[in-house]
């Protein structure tokens, strides 16, 4: 991909996350404007959306286009940038794979950071109907949000390694 490619790939990046992070917090005082408490909130809401964000953020603004080449001459299956450390089993990174991993990355996130409130507020309107509706939105979120990160990210390194 060259350098013009990149730069209007990366622009539509940023604009799909900030909407993305725009949505999510109206969907959030939506949630209070129908009576869920900041407590009924509480982790699953913040500690899964706080994750997307950053994390779709950090892919959004701060992703490298290239990675070193020690990863195109070596099966590396981990990534290293600063805090940032990703270990796959089963993958190896390299340049041919990286930027498809960062797309796919930033947008299951970013959809994410939307859809979570979602899936938790359906549920609050049914916590007459769902004994433990709390603890089963969280239940639910973990494993989406699990499977809905790395099963991407698996998919997209292998069809382009």
């Amino acid at each position: 991909m060259d350098n013009d490619e990149y730069k209007k790939w990366k622009k539509l990046n940023i604009a799909f996350y900030s909407i993305s992070l725009i949505i999510t917090v109206l969907e959030i005082f939506g949630l209070r404007l129908i009576g869920m408490s900041w407590g009924e909130m509480g982790v699953t809401i913040f500690t899964f959306v706080t994750l997307a964000a950053f994390f779709a953020g950090y892919f959004a603004l701060f992703a490298k286009q290239r990675i070193p080449s020690i990863y195109d001459e070596n099966k590396l299956n981990f990534y290293t940038d600063g805090f940032l450390r990703m270990n796959i089993p089963g993958v190896s990174f390299n340049n041919n794979n990286w930027l498809p991993i960062v797309r796919a990355v930033c947008f299951v996130l970013s959809i994410s950071m939307v859809v979570i409130p979602l899936i938790h507020g359906g549920l609050f309107l049914l916590r007459g109907m769902i004994p433990y509706w709390n603890i089963l939105s969280m239940i639910i979120i973990g494993i989406g949000f699990m499977v809905g990160l790395f099963a991407p990210i698996y998919v997209v390194a292998k069809k382009y390694e």
